[in-house]
C-alpha cells in the first residue's frame, strides 16, 4: 500500500511538472508560466530523434567524421609547412642568400653563396642587419664508446644573434670565441646528441668532447628539433676568409626591420652588377639573390600540401553530398510527420529550426570524431614532410594539432553543416500539407526526386575527379618504378666513411687509405668488387661546377655551363654496373693521381656537345675558357644515371686527382649484402680502428627510401579515392533503396499486370545507370580541366620535390583507357549498390502491396 501511494504521488508531481513529457514539434506548449521552446529544446528533441535511428546516425557521423578528420590532418601538414613560426626570432626577416647563375635556355641555377660573395655582402650590403656563413663538415667523435660520424657546422661571427636562437642550456659563442674561430676549441651540441652521449644530464655543459682528435669544451645545448642547417648536431666557431672564391658556404642573413624583400633585391642586383665588373671571371654571370628562409627550407613541399588539401576537399564535398542525400531522403520520409505538426500549429520557422538542430548535432559529433582521427592521421603525414636529416627537418616533422588546426576543424564543421543541412531544411520547409496528408508520406514529388538525383550525380562526378587524381599519382609512381636507374642496386652494400683531417691532412695518405680499404674489402669472402664515390646516386648530395668545352659552344653572355661532379675510384663504375658506352674507365695510375688530367662524361653530356661524333679525346676544363684550370681529356663515356637533378650533364674525376675526405664505399657482393656488413666494417677498422663507419645499408634500401615519399603519397591518394568510391556507392544505394520504397505500389501493379522479375530488375538498374552516366558526363570535363591546372602549377616548381610531381606535370591528361577503367570501376560500384534494392523489389508480393496501399 505504501509503495502504491508513493507512486501515485510521484506520478501527480511529474505529470504537472515541466519535465513531464516532451512537447511534440508540431504542438506549441502553453505560454502561461512557461517560456517558449528554445534551441536547447530543439537539440534535446534532435538527440532523441537521432537516437531512435542509431544506424543512420552512426553512418552520417562516420562519413562526415572521416571527411573532416582527413581535411584537418592535411591542413595540419600545411600549417606546419606554411604557417607555424620557425624557431627563430622574427623569422620573417631571415633570408637565404644564393648565387643565381644564368644558364642558356633555362632558368637561373641557384646554388650556395661563394666565399667571395659572402665577404662582399658582409662588407657592402646595407639592407642586411647581419649575415652569417655556415660551412658543412663531418666531425668524428671518439672517446665515448664507438666512434661516431656527426654532421657539424662551422659558423661565422654573430651566428646566434643573426639567427635569433639561444641554447636551452649554457650559452652561445662569445665575440672573442668568434674571432678565434676553431682555435677557441668550444662547441655547442644539439639536443639529440646531448641525450645520446650524456643521457640528457645537465653536467654535460663544461665537459670535454674529442672532435677529430682535438678536445673541445661544450658550452651549450640547442633546443629540441633544431638542426639548422644540413641536419647539424653540433656547431663550432669558424672564420670565413676569401680563400677559395668558388667554395660555397650556406649563408643566412637578417633583413633590416621594415624593409620589403623587393627593396632588398634591388640593392643586391646593383651590388651584383658592380661585383661582376670587378670579378668578371668568377661573378660575370652571378646575381645575388635573397630567398625567404621558409621558402628555401620547404621548397615545393607546400605545393604538395595544398594539392592534398584540395584532394581531401573533394572527399569532403562527396561526404557532404552523400549525407545531404541521406538527410533529404529521411526528411522526405517524414513528410507526413511534418505536415501533421504543421496542421497542429508548428510554424515553418519551427520546422526549419528543428532540422537545423539535427544538422548542428550531427556536425558536432562528426567534428569531434574528426579531431580524434586527426591525431591518428598526423603521425603518418609527418612522413610526407621535410626529411629529418634536412635543415630543421625535426621541426617540420613535428606535425601536430594546435589552435590554428582546431579552428580550421571548427570552420570546416560549420561549413559542412551548411553544405549538407541547407538543402534538406529548405525542402522540408516547402511541404504541401494537402498532398502530404493525402499521400500518407508514401510518395515523393518530382522536385524532391530531382534534388536527390542531382546530389548523386554530383557524388559520382566528384568521385571521378578524385579517382583521376589518384590515377595520375599511380601513373607517376609506376613510371618512377619503371624508370631505368642506370646502375644495378641489387647485391650492393654501401657505407659512409669520413677521414679526420688531423690524421689524413696529406692527400697521399687519403689515396693510400682508399687503396688499402678497397684491397681489404675485396679480400672478404663473398665480395665481388668495391669502389668509392663522393656522392651516391639518389642521396641528394651533389656538387655542381662551371665548365667550358674546347672548340665547343661558348657560354652565352651572362650565363654559364654547369655539370654535376662525381669523384670516383677506378673500380666504381664496375662495382655499380654502370655501363661503359665508349672509350675506357680510369686506370690505377689515374686513380692514384699519377697521370695527366682525364675525365669521364655521361651520355647526356656527350650527346649535347658532340652529337653523333666521338667525344673521346676532346678536352674540357673547369671554369671559363680564360680560367687557369687544366684541360682534361675525355677518355670514356658511361651511361646516364638517375640522379633526380635538374642538371643532366655529369663528370667523373679519378679519386687521385681530388682526394676528398668524406666518401661512400660501394661493395658488390655475390649474395645477400646484409650478411657481409660486419665483415666489411671489420675490414675498414683493420686499417683504422678509430674511424667511424656508419650508414651501412643495402643499396636497394637507399633506392626504396628515395621512393618512400612517392609511395606514401600514392597510397594516400589511393586511400582517398577508395573512400570516395565507397561513400559514392553508399549514396547510390540509399537513393535506389528510397526510390524502390516509394515505388512499391507501382511495382506491385506492374507485377500484377504480368511484369516478371527481369523487367523489374532492369527498371531499377537502368535508374542507377542513368545516374552513373550523368555523373561521368559531368565529371570527365572537370577531371581534364583540373588535371591541366594541377600540371601547370607543378610545372612552375623546381625539381626538388618530395613526390615526383614533375612527372605528373608532364602529363596533361590520362589515357582514354584510364578513364574507361575509372568509369568501369564506378559502374561496378553502382551495380553493387543497386543489386540489393533491386532484389528486394523483385521479391515483393503484389497482393500484400496492393492490400497495404
Amino acid at each position: 500500500a505504501t509503495r502504491w501511494y508513493w507512486s501515485q504521488a510521484l506520478g501527480i508531481i511529474f505529470r504537472y511538472s515541466k519535465y513531464s513529457r516532451p512537447t511534440p514539434l508540431g504542438q506549441e506548449p502553453p505560454t502561461r508560466g512557461r517560456r517558449a521552446p528554445t534551441f536547447v529544446h530543439d537539440v534535446r528533441y534532435a538527440f532523441r530523434s537521432l537516437r531512435r535511428g542509431p544506424g543512420f546516425t552512426s553512418l552520417v557521423v562516420l562519413t562526415l567524421g572521416l571527411g573532416i578528420g582527413a581535411n584537418t590532418a592535411i591542413f595540419s601538414l600545411v600549417n606546419t609547412l606554411v604557417f607555424r613560426p620557425l624557431p627563430f626570432r622574427a623569422p620573417d626577416q631571415l633570408v637565404r642568400m644564393r648565387d643565381a647563375v644564368a644558364r642558356p635556355g633555362a632558368e637561373p641555377w641557384l646554388y650556395n653563396t661563394s666565399a667571395r660573395s659572402f665577404v662582399i655582402m658582409h662588407e657592402q650590403a646595407t639592407v642586411l642587419d647581419g649575415i652569417v656563413a655556415q660551412r658543412h663538415r663531418v666531425v668524428n667523435i671518439t672517446g665515448r664508446g664507438d666512434p661516431l660520424r656527426i654532421t657539424g657546422i662551422g659558423v661565422s661571427a654573430d651566428w646566434a644573434s643573426v639567427l635569433g636562437v639561444a641554447p636551452v642550456m649554457g650559452r652561445a659563442f662569445s665575440p672573442e670565441e668568434d674571432r678565434l674561430g676553431r682555435d677557441a676549441r668550444v662547441v655547442v651540441i644539439g639536443h639529440g646528441l646531448w641525450q645520446r652521449l650524456f643521457g640528457a644530464h645537465p653536467s654535460a655543459v663544461g665537459q670535454s668532447l674529442n672532435l677529430d682528435g682535438l678536445p673541445y669544451v661544450i658550452i651549450g645545448v640547442m633546443p629540441p628539433r633544431f638542426n639548422y642547417p644540413y641536419g647539424a648536431e653540433l656547431w663550432i666557431p669558424g672564420t670565413f676568409e676569401l680563400v677559395d672564391p668558388s667554395f660555397g658556404p650556406q649563408v643566412t642573413a637578417r633583413v633590416r626591420d621594415g624593409l620589403l624583400l623587393t627593396t632588398v633585391q634591388e640593392e643586391l642586383n646593383e651590388l651584383s652588377r658592380r661585383v661582376a665588373e670587378t670579378y668578371p671571371e668568377t661573378h660575370g654571370s652571378v646575381t645575388f639573390t635573397a630567398v625567404p628562409l621558409r621558402d628555401d627550407l620547404v621548397d615545393n613541399h607546400p605545393r604538395l600540401g595544398w594539392i592534398l588539401l584540395g584532394a581531401v576537399s573533394f572527399l569532403l564535398l562527396i561526404s557532404c553530398a552523400n549525407v545531404a542525400s541521406l538527410l533529404l531522403v529521411r526528411s522526405l520520409r517524414r513528410r507526413k510527420e511534418f505536415a501533421t505538426r504543421a496542421v497542429l500549429g508548428a510554424s515553418r520557422g519551427r520546422l526549419v529550426r528543428q532540422l537545423a538542430a539535427e544538422s548542428v548535432l550531427l556536425t558536432t559529433l562528426a567534428t569531434g570524431l574528426g579531431v580524434v582521427l586527426t591525431f591518428t592521421f598526423t603521425d603518418a603525414l609527418a612522413l610526407l614532410s621535410v626529411s629529418a636529416t634536412s635543415s630543421l627537418g625535426g621541426f617540420f616533422q613535428d606535425v601536430r594539432v594546435d589552435g590554428r588546426v582546431l579552428t580550421f576543424s571548427l570552420v570546416v564543421g560549420l561549413v559542412t553543416a551548411l553544405l549538407f543541412g541547407l538543402m534538406p531544411t529548405v525542402r522540408a520547409s516547402q511541404i504541401d500539407l494537402h498532398d502530404a496528408l493525402r499521400a500518407g508520406g508514401r510518395s515523393i514529388t518530382r522536385a524532391g526526386q530531382r534534388a536527390i538525383d542531382a546530389l548523386v550525380v554530383a557524388e559520382v562526378a566528384l568521385a571521378l575527379i578524385l579517382l583521376n587524381g589518384a590515377g595520375l599519382m599511380v601513373q607517376s609512381f609506376d613510371a618512377l618504378q619503371q624508370r631505368t636507374l642506370g646502375y644495378e642496386p641489387a647485391n650492393r652494400l654501401v657505407l659512409s666513411v669520413a677521414l679526420p683531417p688531423y690524421k689524413y691532412s696529406d692527400i697521399r695518405d687519403r689515396i693510400q687509405f682508399v687503396e688499402r680499404v678497397i684491397e681489404r674489402v675485396e679480400a672478404v669472402p663473398g665480395v665481388v668488387s668495391a669502389g668509392v664515390t663522393q656522392h651516391l646516386p639518389l642521396s641528394l648530395g651533389s656538387e655542381t661546377q662551371r665548365f667550358s668545352v674546347e672548340g665547343g659552344p661558348a657560354s652565352e653572355p651572362g650565363s654559364q655551363l654547369l655539370t654535376n661532379l662525381r669523384i670516383v675510384s677506378p673500380d666504381y663504375h664496375t662495382a655499380m654496373a654502370i655501363p661503359l658506352v665508349r672509350g675506357r674507365l680510369f686506370s690505377d695510375d689515374e686513380g692514384r693521381g699519377r697521370a695527366p688530367p682525364v675525365v669521364i662524361v655521361n651520355e647526356p653530356m656527350a650527346t649535347r656537345f658532340w652529337g653523333d661524333a666521338d667525344p673521346i679525346g676532346k678536352r674540357v676544363k673547369f671554369g671559363d675558357l680564360e680560367s687557369r684550370s687544366a684541360w682534361r681529356t675525355i677518355i670514356g663515356v658511361v651511361g646516364d644515371v638517375d640522379e633526380r637533378f635538374e642538371v643532366a650533364e655529369t663528370w667523373y674525376l679519378p679519386y687521385g686527382h681530388a682526394p676528398v675526405g668524406d666518401f661512400e664505399l660501394v661493395v658488390q657482393t655475390a649474395s645477400d649484402p646484409t650478411a657481409l656488413s660486419d665483415p666489411i666494417r671489420a675490414a675498414v677498422w683493420e686499417i683504422d680502428p678509430d674511424l667511424p663507419v656508419d650508414d651501412v645499408r643495402p643499396m636497394m634500401q637507399l633506392v626504396n627510401d628515395s621512393r618512400s615519399e612517392d609511395r606514401l603519397g600514392t597510397y594516400l591518394m589511393g586511400a582517398l579515392a577508395v573512400f570516395a568510391v565507397f561513400i559514392t556507392g553508399l549514396g547510390i544505394y540509399a537513393v535506389i533503396s528510397f526510390a524502390v520504397a516509394q515505388q512499391t505500389h507501382d511495382i506491385g501493379v506492374r507485377v500484377a499486370l504480368g511484369s516478371g522479375r527481369p523487367q523489374i530488375l532492369r527498371l531499377i538498374l537502368l535508374r542507377g545507370a542513368a545516374l552513373l552516366g550523368l555523373g561521368v558526363l559531368v565529371g570527365v570535363p572537370g577531371a581534364v580541366l583540373l588535371t591541366r591546372v594541377v600540371s601547370s602549377v607543378l610545372a612552375s616548381g623546381s625539381a626538388n620535390v618530395p613526390i615526383e610531381l614533375s612527372m605528373i606535370s608532364e602529363v596533361s591528361y590520362l589515357h582514354p583507357t584510364t578513364y574507361a577503367w575509372i568509369a568501369s570501376l564506378l559502374a561496378i560500384i553502382t551495380l553493387a549498390a543497386c543489386l540489393a534494392p533491386a532484389r528486394r523489389a523483385t521479391r515483393l508480393d503484389p497482393m500484400q502491396v496492393l492490400r497495404h496501399e
